[in-house]
C-alpha cells in the first residue's frame, strides 16, 4: 500500500509503503520529519494491485487534554433499533444538539460497538443527515462481547490521546460504560427506555432532544465553552462523506486522533482482494 499526504500546493507527497496483514490492515508510523501539526490531514492509500481505486481518509491530530463530547451512534441518534436498516430516521433534534456542542469548541466522538468494516456506511449515514464533523470509533473486527469491546475502545483512546470527556449521550446500555469512565449522572444523557437503576445513574431525556437543546441554550450548567478549544480545522467542519476517489475537490472523513506530542500513527483496514 502506497501512503501519501497532500501538500499545501495540492499535490500528493509520498510518505511510505506498507504491506497489509492477513486481515487486510496496515499500521503506519509517520516519520519524524513528516510529523503533522494539529488539524485534519488528508491521507491517500493506494494498493499496488489496484491503483485505479485509491482510498482517501483524514488523519486528525489533536492536542492533549482536548475536551470531547461522546455520542453512541446507535444508542443516541437513530430512532430505530438498528442504524444499518434502510436509512433509519434520526431522532428529532439530535443533529442540533451535536452542532450545539461543536459550536462550543468540543471535539465530537461518534462511538459504535459495530465492527469497523461498517464504518463507511455509518459515516455516510451521519453525513447524509448533516451531522457535524467528528471522530468515528468502531471496534476492530467482530466481537462476541461488543459492549465490552466498545468500552475498552473508548477507554484506550481516551487514555492514549489524553482526551477529557465532558459529557456523553447514549441509551440505557451505555450508562455503565460512561459511569466506568468517571462521568457523573448529570453528564450522562440517555434517550429511549431505561430501567429505574439506569435513570438514577444518568440524566434521562424523557422529552427528547428539542427540549434538551432548549435547556442547554438557556444556561444548563454543563453547557459551557470548551477550554483550550481545538483547531477550527478539526472542529468547525461538516461531517464529510468518505471518498474512494483521490481528487483535491473531494472530501474525506476523519479516522484517527493521535496525540500531538508523540509521533503520528494511524491504522486502517483495506481489503485488496
Amino acid at each position: 500500500i502506497f501512503i501519501q499526504t497532500r501538500s499545501y500546493g495540492g499535490s500528493w507527497i509520498h510518505l511510505g509503503t506498507e504491506v497489509t496483514d492477513s486481515s487486510g490492515r496496515i499500521r503506519y508510523r509517520v516519520p519524524d520529519h513528516r510529523r503533522f501539526g494539529i488539524g485534519l490531514h488528508p491521507i491517500l492509500l493506494t494498493p499496488e494491485s489496484d491503483a485505479e481505486h485509491p482510498i482517501q481518509l483524514s488523519l486528525a491530530v489533536v492536542p492533549p487534554h482536548t475536551e470531547t463530547v461522546v455520542f453512541s451512534v446507535d444508542g443516541s441518534f437513530a430512532a430505530s433499533l438498528s442504524i444499518m436498516g434502510k436509512d433509519p430516521k434520526v431522532r428529532p433534534g439530535a443533529v442540533d444538539v451535536a452542532r450545539h456542542w461543536q459550536g462550543l469548541g468540543y471535539l465530537l466522538i461518534y462511538l459504535s460497538a459495530r465492527p469497523d468494516m461498517q464504518q463507511r456506511r455509518v459515516n455516510c449515514w451521519l453525513a447524509n443527515h448533516n451531522f457535524p464533523q467528528g471522530i468515528s470509533l468502531f471496534v476492530e473486527g467482530i466481537s462476541t462481547d461488543p459492549l465490552r469491546q466498545k468500552a475498552q475502545l473508548l477507554r484506550t483512546v481516551s487514555e492514549q490521546v489524553k482526551l477529557k470527556i465532558h459529557c456523553a449521550y447514549g441509551s440505557g446500555k451505555d450508562v455503565n460504560l460512561y459511569r466506568s469512565l468517571g462521568l457523573p449522572p448529570e453528564k450522562i444523557f440517555v434517550v429511549g427506555r431505561i430501567s429505574r437503576n439506569q435513570s438514577l445513574q444518568s440524566t434521562p431525556l424523557t422529552q427528547g432532544y428539542a427540549t434538551h437543546l432548549a435547556t442547554l441554550i438557556s444556561g444548563h450548567p454543563v453547557s459551557k465553552q470548551a477550554s483550550g478549544a481545538i483547531s477550527a480545522s478539526v472542529c468547525c467542519s461538516p461531517f464529510d462523506l468518505p471518498t474512494f476517489r483521490a481528487s483535491p475537490q473531494q472530501a474525506s472523513s476523519p479516522h484517527w486522533s493521535p496525540t500531538s506530542n508523540e509521533p503520528n500513527k494511524f491504522s486502517f483496514g483495506l481489503k485488496t482482494g
